[in-house]
């Protein structure tokens, strides 16, 4: 499962389709929602995708592993990460039909925050 440490979209005032940061208020108004998640899901493990959702994540101390975002240049760590995690072989994946990693390995039960 994927889900973002902040679940909305933030926006500029009167812009709905332009993208900002979240502010920390913003993410702390929804950790309950995160919590309860969290709790009903009883992932065994959580990674943080992206330095800003480990950071995030350890404001509530939660154990997580982190993996680089795939953005700005960071698609090669993000998969050797991945594939580490999931105990993939690079020779494997060469073969296989590309399919996203949580439909491949669904069964793990890892839980991913961007």
């Amino acid at each position: 499962m994927l889900w973002n440490v902040f679940p909305f979209h933030p926006h500029e005032a009167d812009a709905p389709l332009s993208n900002r940061c979240h502010t920390r208020s913003e993410r702390v108004a929804t950790w309950a929602l995160l919590q309860s998640l969290i709790e009903m899901l009883r992932p065994r493990q959580i990674v943080a995708i992206g330095r800003d959702a480990q950071m995030a994540l350890g404001e509530l101390s939660i154990p997580t592993r982190a993996a680089r975002h795939p953005s700005y240049g960071g698609q090669n760590e993000f998969m050797a990460t991945m594939h580490a995690l999931y105990g993939i072989d690079e020779m494997l994946t060469k073969c296989e039909p590309k399919l996203p990693l949580e439909i491949r390995h669904a069964t793990n039960n890892n839980f991913a925050f961007a």
